[in-house]
């Protein structure tokens, strides 16, 4: 039921126009009525509604997609006259298939739209047929819902506290107790109306048939600045080398939505009004399904897995494409094969020199694991690169102590010996694990989830890690002077590593943003603390940091 309707579901999104509920408008068709058996003025007019809603489904669904249709058809009859062509070859779909195919596309959509707007609005009748006008009032008390829906509330509703005390009085059944305040309001916005304190459905000084056209105009306003950047632009840029050869092929496709890719997302982000970067990343999952067969179910998956994963396949997406680039003069075939999973830079035997991306550049960092044998003092060091530190935590610790732990010399004795080269035998030995080459973003992963034997099950540690906002390597490094900056945290809120949900802070132009799926606001920099975990161990804060990025300053190395 949306939030802003009265006892039938009607819109108060709007201003004000008259519309009597309890009677019957004038020219009802009777028999329809009877044979629906439709008893009631009510009955009736909540029919219309669903009806109504069905007709404006239909109407956008199918305008959108037929327009998209025909001007694929007619792309493809101009590269047809163009061409000077007019014979049928065999396999090749004609004129008349195109038209045929575009007309089902287009009543396939529309009536999708539709039946889906009918049945909604008829679930909707029904709801408020057993649960009276109390619905409404519940809905209107935001604590009571969702962050998702109060998100669209915040987006798409009457802020004005004057608006929502009218939409009150509607969903209460009661003639409007502010219809001046009403009045002011709207004149703040240009609009000079009078209002009735019987009237039902808000819609500004429109009729019927006004405010129905202006939906439309709205609806269409909205879906085609989206839909033609997702699906039309980018798979011209993608495909313009092929677009000469097969126009109509790569336009219909387009147009159809079949060229669904990281570029398109990227439009679809640059297209919104409002610059938060909000966006349903459903292809970027079902890619990511495609890739990985951990990411199929619908279990609660790891952030920071998820992370490994998707660097690792940058990498080998990366490394591919440049391999292909530097042994084959034809760049256009390859790139069709690039996203067909990891690859191996080694040819006839010979492994290639490693390819440096952009992955690299960001994340990379080196590692030098020392070992020392203390019978001999001779230190054996081995490189290994990362993308990311995994730091065991403890309770009430900080970034820093976590990092100097890492950094702690081990000893190796009793089973653990160490093998010294020089000495061709199993000794007591020291080892240290420090940054050789620091990484220019910086990214720590806090170990909250360990294992734990008694119990045979993982558990998820709470405990209250202080993560700065700047950060200095000196525990790890020789060059103390390497600084960084955080600017983004990904955090678990829940209380098991089973089950719960991610959320993440981000800095950007000095202002720290809170992401709860499309969910986005503005909070202060003090807020970060409470992200930091509990000192009990049974809090009923379960928002904690578990993902830290830090940016290093001062120049990249």
């Amino acid at each position: 039921m949306s939030p802003f309707a009265d006892d039938g579901g009607n819109d108060l999104r709007g201003g004000l126009s008259p519309d009597n509920a309890s009677s019957a408008p004038p020219g009802t068709p009777r028999p329809i009525r009877a044979v629906l058996n439709l008893r009631t003025d009510e009955e009736w007019r909540r029919f219309l509604r669903c009806v109504e809603a069905a007709g404006k489904g239909f109407t956008i669904g199918a305008g959108l997609k037929g327009g998209l249709a025909l001007f694929s058809i007619l792309v493809r009859l101009r590269s047809r006259r163009s061409a000077g062509t007019s014979s049928r070859k065999v396999g090749v779909i004609t004129n008349e298939d195109a038209v045929v195919e575009a007309v089902k596309e287009t009543l396939r959509y529309g009536l999708f739209l539709g039946s889906f707007a009918g049945t909604f609005v008829s679930v909707d009748e029904w709801i408020a047929a057993i649960g009276g006008n109390k619905r409404s009032a519940y809905i209107l008390k935001q604590d009571s819902l969702p962050s998702s829906y109060k998100s669209f509330l915040n987006k798409h509703g009457g802020k004005n506290p004057v608006i929502l005390q009218g939409v009150k009085d509607i969903a209460c059944n009661i003639p409007f107790t502010n219809l001046e305040a009403i009045e002011k309001y709207y004149k703040t916005l240009g609009v000079d109306i009078k209002l009735d304190p019987h009237m039902k459905i808000i819609h500004g000084n429109q009729s019927c048939v006004g405010h129905f056209i202006s939906f439309l105009l709205q609806a269409y306003k909205r879906a085609l600045p989206v839909y033609l950047p997702v699906y039309l632009v980018p798979a011209l840029i993608v495909h313009r080398q092929g677009l000469l050869k097969r126009p109509y092929t790569i336009l219909g496709k387009s147009l159809l939505g079949g060229k669904k890719n990281l570029i398109a997302i990227s439009f679809e982000i640059s297209s919104q009004k409002k610059k938060t970067g909000v966006i349903a990343p459903k292809r970027l999952v079902q890619r990511v399904k495609k890739q990985n067969e951990i990411f199929r179910s619908y279990m609660h998956q790891d952030a920071h897995e998820f992370l490994n994963f998707l660097l690792n396949e940058l990498v080998d997406i990366l490394e591919k494409e440049s391999n292909a680039a530097k042994t084959s003069p034809d760049t256009s075939s390859s790139s069709e094969n690039i996203a067909n999973g990891p690859s191996h830079p080694q040819a006839n035997g010979v492994r290639k020199e490693p390819v440096s991306t952009w992955v690299h550049k960001c994340f990379q960092g080196i590692l030098t694991n020392e070992t020392r044998c203390l019978r001999c003092e001779t230190v054996t060091a081995r490189d290994e690169t990362f993308f990311d530190l995994s730091l065991d935590i403890e309770q009430n610790s900080s970034i820093t102590s976590c990092l100097k732990n890492f950094s702690s010399t081990e000893t190796l004795n009793a089973e653990d010996k160490f093998f010294c080269d020089k000495c061709c035998s199993l000794q007591e030995a020291q080892k240290r694990m420090k940054i050789k080459k620091p990484p220019n973003i910086l990214v720590i992963h806090l170990k909250r989830f360990k294992y734990i034997e008694h119990i045979s099950r993982h558990k998820k540690l709470s405990y209250r890690v202080v993560f700065p906002l700047e950060l200095k390597l000196s525990y790890t490094i020789d060059n103390a002077d390497c600084e960084y900056s955080l600017f983004a945290v990904v955090v678990h809120v829940g209380s098991g590593p089973n089950h719960g949900h991610y959320v993440s802070i981000v800095k950007s132009h000095n202002h720290w943003l809170f992401f709860d799926d499309e969910n986005v606001e503005m909070i202060d920099e003090s807020i970060i603390q409470t992200f930091f975990g509990s000192t009990q161990e049974y809090s009923s804060n379960t928002d904690h940091g578990y993902i830290l990025f830090y940016e290093r300053l001062g120049g990249r190395s």
